[in-house]
């Protein structure tokens, strides 16, 4: 339910799209979703620097990245958006699992600041973590929300009002920063927690422990999901691109005028006369 909203403004992308011929190439409905998104961006992140409970931080992360995801349909269409969506979907399973694994290893201390130098205890949950946060922080080039992120700034580049890009820059700075910030006090220097009065009564260890496997192989999974999905949206194999571009669609005849470029472009050459938004959302629908 945490991303219907971009599901649903993704399937009604058309008629957000939809303009006389002539008329300004982004309609006032995508320029306001841009403009949400970019706001909603900064201001989740900058929420999310100031918390110190560790499933907070990734919620309000999870604001901020449905930020990014508008101003990609905003700005670049279903398919820009829509690939954040996926991307963003399994390297933030990754870390809310991840968060759960360092929770049950913590003895359900939730607080970062009486976490620390979980890297040896727990060195499973450790790396396929830091593979979610270089993922989430857009880390060049090896993870996937590196790709589907530039091509949302990429996107908010080549408007001609440059304020949404310069929000979305600094939305993934401050992305960058309070996820580097969660890493350093969850898994560096020493372990700060104490024991709880039930622990110390019951003579139970305090030191934490890595997660059994039942929680460390979903963990694995995702972690290779989170790198390989990039590779679907590179510019040099934009698949995810191509399967909603209407270069995989015949052209629907006598559909042709009338209607919006980008929306055509994007799912089978919708149009509006005919009942073609209905008929021609599949592409998108078979998601």
């Amino acid at each position: 339910m945490v991303a219907a909203g971009v599901f649903l403004v993704a399937r009604v992308y058309p008629l957000m799209a939809a303009h006389p011929e002539g008329a300004a190439d982004e309609t006032i409905a995508l320029q306001v979703v841009t403009w949400v998104g970019a706001i909603t961006a900064v201001f989740a992140a900058c929420i999310a620097v100031a918390q110190t409970d560790i499933k907070r931080i990734l919620a309000y992360s999870t604001v901020s990245q449905l930020g990014f995801m508008f101003m990609g349909l905003g700005a670049g269409g279903v398919a820009v958006g829509m690939f954040h969506l996926i991307t963003h979907a399994f390297f933030k399973a990754l870390l809310f699992l991840g968060a759960g694994s360092i929770i049950h290893g913590c003895h359900e201390e939730q607080d970062i600041r009486k976490m620390g130098g979980l890297k040896k205890y727990m060195p499973v949950t450790f790396a396929t973590y830091a593979i979610g946060m270089m993922a989430l922080s857009g880390v060049p080039l090896l993870f996937s929300g590196f790709w589907s992120k530039d091509g949302i700034l990429e996107a908010l580049h080549e408007q001609e009002n440059k304020g949404p890009f310069f929000l979305g820059v600094i939305g993934a700075m401050l992305t960058a920063f309070y996820m580097t910030r969660q890493m350093l006090y969850v898994f560096a220097g020493n372990y700060r927690g104490k024991a709880n009065s039930h622990e110390q009564e019951s003579g139970h260890a305090n030191e934490p422990h890595e997660s059994p496997r039942v929680m460390t192989m979903p963990l694995v999974i995702l972690a290779v999901f989170a790198v390989i999905l990039g590779f679907f949206g590179t510019p040099v194999w934009p698949w995810f691109k191509n399967y909603l571009s209407a270069h995989n669609y015949p052209p629907i005849d006598g559909a042709e005028s009338g209607c919006d470029h980008r929306a055509r472009s994007v799912v089978d050459h919708v149009c509006f006369n005919g009942g073609g938004v209905g008929r021609n959302s599949a592409g998108l629908g078979a998601l």
